[in-house]
Order: structure tokens, then sequence, then C-alpha cells
């Protein structure tokens, strides 16, 4: 009978053990630490995350990190939440270099719970062609190492996001008074609104043919048009300042174009433009700054009128920028006879806008 308990009493003790053992494991992996990773797949996307929170207070957020074995392609979307362990995680950031080199990407949207994304995250991603941010995002790592040479075409993002905004697929502060990055892949010729007071590093590596510079920029940063393939900037910046650090130095061979009588004073304030590169004052429908112009005008026929006037200097320019008209008005209504239809470019004093006759 002595040996019968001691017996059970074995059996109890092991299994009295093994539901310690059991019991332990299972909270072991219920509670994980600070810094642990982990895998997740959602609809075939594996997802490679590391812990950022402080689960003991039942705080469950990651981000998303660099899977070296199997890469994300096609059209991406991050979820809000993915599940593990039986909890729900809340994606909070992407990590740096995390879809780095994902060549077959073709477009990749982040959720409204992003808000912040590293370093090269989205570098070397050779077919990437959009890129669609949440309305959480309040941190971009700086916008070259962010994105390198990835051939995007354009932003797009959430409206309610505080802290950016997109106009014509290029990425903004919420004000628009600093233009932030402009995709790799857009092309043709690039007017910044007259909003932006600072351009930030945001046309490196572009292929933009020509960008225009508003006579409102007030700071340039240093790097901001690295290794882009520009091969022309118009700036109507008419009192000139220093660029930040080879702002415009890695760009290849250029043409710059300033206000007229201001070469001397670009050449003075150094940094625009080197030995190798052309610099010349603009003339015609180039020296006219890209201020709306805000008089009433309309077209009666071949005859475009503009209002309120009296005093100040018109002009008038075809596309091809030969000058057509220039008077100072002496009268509140002026009229201009143009030879044909077409569109023209109307300049009162230093403001402008486009005229369309039928």
């Amino acid at each position: 009978m002595k040996k019968n308990n001691n017996l059970r009493l074995r059996i109890f003790s092991i299994m009295m053990l093994f539901v310690t053992l059991t019991t332990f494991s299972v909270n072991a992996q219920t509670v994980p630490n600070l810094g642990d990773k982990f895998k997740v797949t959602v609809d075939k996307l594996e997802l490679n995350l590391e812990v950022t929170s402080n689960t003991k207070e039942n705080v469950y957020e990651v981000k998303v990190i660099k899977n070296t074995e199997k890469k994300a392609q096609g059209n991406v979307v991050i979820p809000e939440t993915v599940k593990h362990l039986e909890k729900d995680w809340t994606i909070i950031e992407i990590g740096g270099n995390a879809f780095n080199g994902c060549t077959d990407l073709y477009s990749i949207s982040f959720p409204n719970t992003v808000k912040k994304i590293g370093g090269a995250a989205l570098g070397g991603c050779l077919n990437l062609k959009s890129v669609h941010f949440g309305s959480g995002l309040e941190y971009l790592h700086e916008t070259s190492d962010v994105f390198g040479t990835s051939p995007i075409t354009a932003f797009t993002i959430e409206e309610s996001n505080p802290n950016f905004s997109v106009e014509d697929g290029i990425l903004f502060n919420k004000d628009k008074s600093e233009v932030i990055t402009c995709p790799s892949g857009k092309t043709g010729d690039y007017v910044i609104p007259n909003s932006v007071k600072t351009i930030g590093m945001a046309f490196e590596y572009t292929n933009l043919t020509s960008v225009t510079i508003p006579n409102s920029v007030t700071k340039i940063a240093g790097w901001a048009f690295y290794q882009a393939k520009v091969k022309k900037i118009i700036s109507k910046i008419e009192t000139p300042f220093a660029p930040g650090n080879r702002a415009f130095k890695t760009m290849g061979t250029y043409t710059l174009v300033v206000p007229k009588g201001t070469k001397d004073a670009y050449s003075t304030v150094g940094g625009w433009y080197s030995d190798s590169d052309k610099i010349e004052e603009a003339e015609g429908a180039a020296a006219v700054n890209n201020i709306v112009l805000q008089n009433p005008v309309s077209v009666v026929g071949k005859n475009i009128q503009v209002a309120e006037v009296e005093g100040q200097k018109v002009t008038l320019f075809n596309l091809s920028g030969k000058m057509i008209f220039t008077a100072n008005s002496t009268s509140n209504l002026l009229t201009i006879n143009v030879p044909s239809k077409g569109v023209y470019l109307l300049q009162v004093n230093n403001q402008s806008r486009k005229v369309l006759v039928k």
C-alpha cells in the first residue's frame, strides 16, 4: 500500500510539473519582450516584425523589418493589425531597409497606423511606381534614403493627415510651405507652387526636364537636387541667397535661368551653378513670374480685355515666348487685339495667367 501511495505521489508530481511547464511556456509565448521578432503571413504577404512596445502594459505594437527570405511583390497593402499568439498587433512603423531591393514590387499602401518610415525602406525597388501614405504618418527619414532611385511616379496620401499633403504627385508639408520630395520617376517640366518657402532634399535623383522656383522661396536645403537629371533650373527669385551645401553641385551640366538684371547677384552669392553650367537672364515669356494674375480678364472675338490696369505695365506673349504687346496702361480697361486664335500669356506687373482666344 505504501509503495502504491508513493507511486501515485510521483505520478501526481510529474503531472503537476508538466502542467507548470506548459503554463510557463504558454505565458512566455503570449508576452514577448521588447525587441523580440516574429513572422506572419497576410494574404500571401510575409512580414517580419519586431516588437516596439512594452507588452506587459498590454500594448501590442510592432514595426516591419527586412525580410531577406521572401520579398514583397506585386501590389502590396500593409494591414493595420496582424494576429499573433491570439493578440492583435498594430503596425506603427516601417523600419529601415524594410522593403529595400524588392524588385518585383509595383505599388505599396501604408495603413493609417504607420507613424514613421525609416531610411532606405523603399530603395532599390526597380519597378515601384506608386506609394500611398496613411493619415497617421508623422515622420519620414531623409527622403533620398527612404526612396533612393526607385522610379516612383506619384505619391498619394489620406487627406486627413495633419502633417503632410500631396499635390500633383509630389509630397509637401501640410500647408505646402515646404516641398519635401518629388518622386524620381516623375518627368516633364515642373513649376513649384507659390506657397512654397522651403525646398527640402526634394529633387534628388529626379528625372524632370526643368524646375521653376518661385520668388516665394527663401531656403533651399543642402543636396536638394542631388544627382538630379534636370536640364534647366528657372529661378524667379529676384534677390538670390546662398543655397544649402551642394544643393545643385551633383546635377551635371544644366542651364540656370534667372530674372533679368540679376545674373551678377547670383554669381556673387554662389552655390547656384558651377563654371561648366550656363547661366542666362530670362527674356520674353521666361521672364514672367508665376504669380497668378488677379485682374478680371475677358475675351471678345480676337480681343483680350483686362480690367483694373490703370498705371500698370501690361505685356502679352505667345507660347513661343515672342512679345505681342506691351504698354503702360492709361485707362482702367485695356483691350489688346491678337493676330490669331490660340493661347497667350498675359502679364500685369509681376502677375500672369494664360488666356485662350477661340
